[in-house]
Formats: C-alpha cells, structure tokens, sequence
C-alpha cells in the first residue's frame, strides 16, 4: 500500500522519546513528499522547545476525524496512552512503534523492541537501514529521545548500542550538552520554591521502602508555574538509599497522577502501572487514577493495598 497520508500520534504527557521520534519521522515523511501530521493529546513542555520543528505538533481533535492512509503510533503500549479512540479513527492501516515490554501489539504491522533503549533508537535503526543521511536536526531529535529514555545514560535503559547510536548522532552534529542543558537546567526561582514544598513532606515508610510525596494542582496556581516544573522531582527523589521505590503524586481535581521509579534490578515498576491502566519501563512508569486521594492516609493506604505489595 503507497501511503500519501499519514498521521504521527504518541502518548499523552509528551516526553524527550516521543517528542523526538515524531519528529524524526515527520521530518523523513515530509522530504519524502508526504502529507503528514503529528496529533499528541497535550502539548510538549515548553523545555523542548529547542527540538526543530517542534511546533507542528498539535492537540486539534479535528485532525482524527480526516480520512489517512496510515496511521504511526510512537512510543505508546497502547490505544489508552494516546487518549485517541481507536473505534473513530479514520485509516486504512496503524503502525505501532515501540519498545515498551508491555506493549500489546494493537497495530496492523508491530515494530516493537523492548530491548532498545528507546523509541528513537528504533527510528535510528530504520533510518540507518534505508541508508537515510542523517542531518543536524534528525540526530538532534534522536539524540533526545535516547537521552531522555536513559536518564542521561544514568538508568538501567543504558546500553552499549544506546551509547554507540549516540555518538554516531553526535558526530552528525547533535550536541548532548546542549540538550541535557535545555532538558535538566529548566527551573524557575518559583518552581524551585515548589520543589521545596513537596520535599519539605516527603515520607518514607520503613515496611514497604517507598519514598512518596505529593503535590496539589492549586499549588501550581500559587506558584504561577506549569505542572512541567515538577517532571524532574521523582528522578531527583530515585536517587535517596534504602529506598525501593520512589513515588510522586500529583492530585488535580478529579484525577490522581502517579509517577514511580526504582533501581532495584529485582523490582518493576511498570507491573504496577499496568494494574492501574498505565505502563512504562520496569524502572520508570506510571498510570493515573481517575479520582482524588487526598494526602497522607489516603496516599499510604494505597501503596499498601495487598495487589500493590505483591510487586515488591
């Protein structure tokens, strides 16, 4: 089947992975004479502006409704991380791209390793098969997506092929300073201040070895910052000893937000994510609950529910 029209969609809560990878391959479908476009349910945070052409990412619903050839879907184990409905999709074909163990294989053609690093090295690796010339601004998306996934080649996403795909993007003109400078050097004198308060309560419990915390949605009012502020908050608290796990809550008004992190070899995170209907990496996952806990009793409560304690 020749596709003319095409639409990229990824994951919900844009990251480095998604972000790049879309991009990517819009960049190598539009050179190619493609109509393409690029549907993420929310915006990007505003500290991957430096990615090219990262404003032709979009959250127009509209765009759902067209009639394409071929659908992308990137760096999403699932229908339900895109918060598109499958069933009111318009499209002769769905490709699913990935490298997320518990994908579940939804496209018509399945591109998914769950040994890469991250979805950017899997569009490094097609790239390189069809002898594509890489450019500055392609090795600057993928190198983002590589970077982002690894954590700055600090987690257990870390491999010898990460590191060799990355230096090869280098040598195409990407510069990881620069990236890692834009990604983790974002914080306002206000969210810093934030960061303060939601540390201030941070809590351990000696049982279980979960480090948690939480942060409300009017404290970003108060702040005046966006939620963005926080992304790097439970990669910081990933780094406290004696802890298992690591976990941040974000309480908005009708939803919970969790975000979990280990870098215990025997422990994986994404086993719990997926109880609740999210995903993630053994190390690095996530899932939201589609209510309001409220803080400490009710937090704690539920780290200790009996499916939750299994995992660890």
């Amino acid at each position: 089947m020749a596709a003319n029209s095409i639409l990229i969609i990824s994951h919900q809560r844009p990251d480095g992975d998604s972000c790049g990878s879309s991009l990517a391959l819009f960049n190598y479908l539009k050179t190619s004479g493609k109509n393409v476009a690029i549907f993420m349910a929310d915006q990007p945070p505003s500290y991957f502006s430096f990615l090219p052409g990262l404003e032709v990412i979009t959250g127009d619903r509209m765009l759902l409704n067209r009639q394409w050839d071929l659908v992308i879907v990137l760096d999403s184990s699932d229908w339900a991380h895109t918060q598109v409905k499958p069933s009111n999709l318009l499209r002769k074909m769905t490709i699913n791209i990935d490298h997320h163990f518990s994908n579940n294989r939804f496209g018509d053609i399945n591109c998914v390793d769950d040994l890469a690093s991250s979805t950017c090295e899997i569009i490094y690796k097609f790239f390189t098969e069809i002898k594509l010339a890489l450019n500055y601004q392609l090795a600057t998306c993928l190198l983002c997506g590589i970077l982002s996934d690894t954590g700055g080649f600090y987690n257990s996403a870390t491999t010898i092929e990460a590191i060799k795909i990355s230096a090869r993007l280098i040598d195409q003109g990407a510069k990881m300073y620069k990236i890692n400078n834009q990604v983790g050097r974002n914080r306002t004198i206000n969210g810093l201040r934030l960061w303060g308060e939601v540390l201030a309560r941070l809590k351990i419990d000696a049982d279980l070895k979960i480090a948690y915390t939480y942060v409300r949605e009017e404290e970003y009012k108060k702040y005046l910052i966006n939620d963005e502020e926080l992304d790097g908050l439970i990669n910081f608290l990933n780094a406290l000893t004696d802890v298992s796990i690591s976990a941040l809550f974000r309480i908005n008004r009708n939803q919970t937000v969790v975000s979990l992190r280990t870098t215990k070899d025997n422990i994986n995170v994404a086993q719990i994510a997926q109880l609740y209907g999210g995903g993630g990496h053994q190390k690095a996952a996530g899932f939201t609950l589609p209510y309001t806990l409220d803080e400490d009793s009710d937090l704690l409560s539920f780290l200790k529910k009996d499916n939750n304690r299994c995992m660890l």
